[in-house]
């Protein structure tokens, strides 16, 4: 496959969201380790495998939507609606196609030869010999041709191999190993959707511990080096909805390792419950890592979240900090957008004897201001911020207001770009106060006065 341009592990990720989206299967986990032999090496450290057949987008999407309706205003839970639903129908679509084709399964393998990358590995419907003729190489090689830039695909057995060149080349004369730990970690997660393995090799623990020794967590109530030497593998198993569970399985080397490691994780717990930022985010942080700490079990640390419990966490922990994670985000890339204005207006101010421009149009076509960055993310609608600097040069006040959201765009408040190019995010109450003064200068400067919104 010819390689257009070179493309990091994110693009790689979307490649595995964009042909499955979660939605891959297999009728057990028995012998997925040697399924997976023909690409598995000694430096292979984790493994990530879902099911089809057990996905149900609808379902899903039904969840997600009767949280937002339950956790948010009616405005952003319609706005949040319309994007559930076109991811349905898209991501719908290609599911079925790549059934159609025959997809069963896909795995997300990750080995220290290609860290910090990865790639996917796709078996053949009833695990059967695949060839380039086959339906379901046609239909990856056809997204990737489309979608996608430096990633090849190699055949191997009865195994689609998608990756990066450098990793396609190493794999087509790899030294293929069987892992007992691999295996023991797929039956660790039951018949779940999604199955994740983490076993790193000895040399791996290791390395991973001598990193973590020079972390100094500032309270001294950490000994990270002991519990990664003595552990041998993490399963994963998660199930989606309509019922949702999760459980989990640390391997220790022994039941005192495991004591330690239960003690290594409460430890780690008070450390993330001490970040101002995570209880700022999670103000019931303390109530939800208690109903997540696992408890010993022989050898191992077990954890097990049944549907009602997943429910539960996800309703009284969980939705409201999301939510206001995205409303935050949104208005974060608003914020972006002003920026950029402020540089474009710097950028036009130079070439125009220190003169801004009349309107914010003018930006797009003078200095290739893209359109989008004069859109609101939260309306995505056009005009949607105010220009009051049309009559304004590089010579005026710092502190006078160039752009600003218009009211309603955001909640609590809006986003305001100044003269010297900064922006703020103003409480409604503030920003009035801002107008008034802005309107001043304006009076004392003969310039025209504009009253807010």
């Amino acid at each position: 496959m010819r390689t257009k341009v070179k493309i990091g592990w994110a693009v790689i990720l979307t490649f595995y969201c964009f042909v499955t989206m979660n939605a891959f299967c297999a009728d057990s986990n028995t012998g997925l380790d040697k399924l997976l032999k023909p690409c598995i090496d000694d430096q292979t450290f984790a493994v990530i495998h879902v099911e089809a057949g057990k996905f149900n987008l609808d379902a899903l999407v039904s969840r997600m939507l009767d949280i937002v309706s339950k956790h948010s205003n009616p405005d952003i839970a319609r706005e949040m609606e319309k994007e559930f639903k076109a991811v349905q129908a898209e991501v719908g679509a290609r599911l079925k196609s790549f059934i159609k084709a025959g997809g069963k399964d896909i795995f997300v393998v990750f080995s220290m030869y290609d860290f910090p990358y990865f790639f996917v590995a796709i078996p053949a419907k009833n695990q059967t010999d695949i060839n380039q003729e086959n339906e379901l190489y046609q239909y990856v090689e056809k997204i990737i041709e489309n979608e996608f830039n430096g990633i090849s695909l190699h055949i191997s057995s009865n195994l689609i191999l998608a990756g990066l060149d450098p990793t396609i080349e190493r794999l087509k004369s790899i030294s293929a190993v069987q892992s007992d730990a691999l295996g023991k970690g797929f039956e660790a997660c039951g018949d779940t959707t999604i199955q994740c393995v983490l076993y790193p090799s000895q040399d791996q623990r290791r390395i991973m511990a001598e990193m973590l020794s020079q972390f100094d967590s500032g309270s001294g109530a950490l000994k990270l080096e002991t519990p990664i030497n003595e552990l041998e593998w993490i399963a994963l198993g998660v199930d989606m909805p309509p019922s949702l569970s999760i459980n989990l399985t640390i391997q220790s080397t022994n039941q005192e390792a495991a004591d330690r490691m239960l003690t290594f994780v409460k430890s780690l717990y008070v450390l993330i419950g001490q970040m101002p930022q995570a209880r700022e985010i999670m103000p019931e942080l303390d109530q939800l890592l208690q109903r997540l700490t696992p408890h010993v079990q022989d050898e191992q640390l077990v954890l097990n979240v049944t549907s009602t419990d997943a429910d539960s966490i996800i309703d009284d922990f969980i939705a409201r900090p999301l939510l206001k994670a995205r409303t935050t985000a949104t208005r974060l890339v608003c914020g972006s957008n002003l920026s950029g204005m402020g540089k474009a207006f710097l950028i036009y101010a130079n070439d125009y004897d220190d003169k801004f421009p009349l309107d914010l149009e003018k930006l797009i076509s003078t200095v290739e201001m893209p359109p989008k960055g004069l859109v609101c993310p939260a309306t995505k609608l056009k005009d949607s911020y105010v220009f009051r600097g049309a009559t304004l040069s590089t010579s005026d006040e710092p502190g006078l207001i160039m752009a600003h959201d218009k009211k309603g765009n955001h909640e609590g408040g809006r986003n305001v770009l100044f003269l010297d190019s900064h922006v703020e995010w103003v409480t409604e109450d503030r920003f009035k106060e801002l107008v008034e003064l802005d309107n001043e200068y304006r009076r004392k400067k003969g310039l025209p006065v504009i009253h807010a919104d």
